[in-house]
């Protein structure tokens, strides 16, 4: 949805994007769009010189060519910043009453900015002497404009004067930015909000006092939009597109005497049992293919892969590969991934990383995006006497 973006807010630490959102990313800020970063942003892109894995992209001048920083490192989190603000009239500063504050962060080593930056607020961390900018506006090479601070830590946002930055960094750059030739052809110029409202929505306190109960019934809590602070990674499109999608798949197992590989994850294991299945029977990518088909309302993997004379012992990688194309052909991406496994044998901790790996691989994906549990029946039922395996996924795409 960035394409339809009227601004980019980053909020991300050392990061590698795949190729196709890198470009997007790039797209965007290229065509002379606003950037607002925070904090660890000014290093979004770079990985301390290691290379990216295969198919991602880095981009080490970020910073400089973006923002006109020159992140190098921090003082150490013991030394946390105070802010002072500039005497310098600017509307990012507008209703910032406070002269300087504290900060909940380190102080970040930025200097030298580029000659096309703007300081708005200066810090220093007394206990090293040390000074550096803390907060300006850039105007970029692509011939945008930008505004880093290198405040952001969870206490920052407790603060009403950062509140008060943030908000007019925003307007400004959404709305103070005016080109001359709209305002000479007396083009009409609609304001964009920074807080969308809805016609008619009430606040939580106003809902509770209107809502009325049967005796012996109290309401107890009435639910508004949630407020999210640091997120991992959290997405919706313009469409509303966040979508989950649940699936499970079992299979009976056999112990035998002797070692026998099985596939799980896409990875082979040496165990004393066999599994019986018409594909390979790997529970975890049969799992996850039926969940990702599941969020995108499509039928089970059975309906696409029956048990015929083709699908006999075939890879499930096929299976998985198929429900891959069906999510980039309807637009979607992966958000996370939770895989669970319920099983006696084999035991999966020791072949954890090596699945992660392969599944990252296979899905293109980074780790932080997926996770393998794994647990037992605790000797009951049939999984429990160790005669069945089982397996659920649980994906959020979007």
């Amino acid at each position: 949805a960035l394409s339809d973006a009227d601004l980019l807010f980053l909020s991300v630490r050392r990061r590698a994007l795949n190729n196709g959102d890198m470009s997007v990313v790039k797209k965007f800020i290229n065509a002379g769009k606003p950037v607002i970063g925070i904090r660890t942003s000014s290093h979004a892109f770079s990985l301390r010189g290691k290379a990216p894995p295969k198919g991602y992209k880095l981009w080490e001048e970020f910073d400089q060519q973006v923002f006109g920083g020159n992140y190098t490192n921090h003082y150490g989190n013991e030394y946390l910043a105070i802010a002072n603000v500039c005497e310098i009239d600017h509307p990012i500063l507008k209703g910032v009453t406070a002269k300087s504050f504290d900060t909940g962060g380190s102080l970040y080593k930025v200097m030298p900015l580029k000659d096309t930056t703007t300081v708005l607020l200066n810090g220093n961390a007394p206990k090293v002497n040390a000074s550096q900018p803390l907060a300006w506006i850039n105007k970029n090479k692509f011939g945008g404009y930008s505004f880093y601070t290198s405040l952001g830590h969870s206490k920052d946002f407790k603060n009403p004067q950062f509140q008060r930055i943030l908000n007019n960094a925003v307007d400004w750059l959404l709305n103070g930015l005016i080109k001359k030739n709209d305002t000479q052809r007396n083009k009409p110029l609609k304001k964009k909000s920074i807080h969308e409202s809805v016609d008619g929505a009430l606040s939580p306190e106003k809902s509770h006092s209107l809502i009325k109960t049967t005796d012996g019934i109290e309401v107890d809590l009435v639910l508004s939009e949630p407020y999210i602070t640091q997120p991992l990674h959290l997405s919706f499109d313009y469409k509303e597109r966040q979508r989950v999608g649940l699936g499970y798949d079992i299979h009976k197992i056999q112990k035998i005497d002797r070692y026998n590989e099985i596939k799980l994850g896409g990875i082979r294991i040496k165990s004393k049992v066999k599994v019986i299945s018409h594909s390979d029977g790997d529970v975890i990518l049969h799992a996850i293919t039926d969940s990702i088909l599941g969020a995108l309302s499509l039928r089970d993997i059975g309906t696409y892969f029956p048990n015929n004379k083709i699908n006999k012992n075939r890879n499930s990688k096929d299976f998985l590969d198929f429900a891959l194309t069906k999510l980039k052909n309807k637009n979607f991406k992966i958000n996370n991934i939770d895989v669970m496994i319920v099983s006696e044998i084999p035991k999966i901790n020791p072949y954890y990383e090596k699945m992660i790996k392969s599944l990252i691989q296979i899905l293109q994906i980074d780790k932080n995006q997926i996770t393998i549990k794994a647990t037992t029946n605790e000797k009951s039922g049939l999984i429990g006497k160790s005669e069945f395996i089982a397996c659920w996924s649980n994906i959020s795409i979007y």
